[in-house]
């Protein structure tokens, strides 16, 4: 019997598993780039992960992880483009 979240803990584990694989080419290249990719894929992790919790009825947690993929997102974007 599957899980009924599988499909959502792939992606967030794929989405872990580049963020890892894109911080270490990030830190060996220097490139600010791969930098704001890797701070990217972290955001969407905690977005699965809200995803999961929604899924669950737990709507208080999920705009919790919603709140924090925004700010990430804000205050990445703003380190990147300033």
């Amino acid at each position: 019997m599957k899980h009924p979240f599988e499909k959502l803990l792939q992606l967030q584990f794929l989405a872990i598993l580049l963020a890892i694989i894109f911080g270490v080419f990030t830190i060996l290249s220097g490139n600010l780039f791969l930098a704001f990719f890797t701070c990217l894929l972290v955001t969407a992790d905690l977005l699965f992960e809200g995803l999961i919790e929604l899924r669950k009825q737990n709507p208080a947690q999920f705009a919790r992880h919603f709140f924090r993929v925004i700010m990430i997102i804000i205050f990445v974007s703003y380190l990147y483009f300033t």
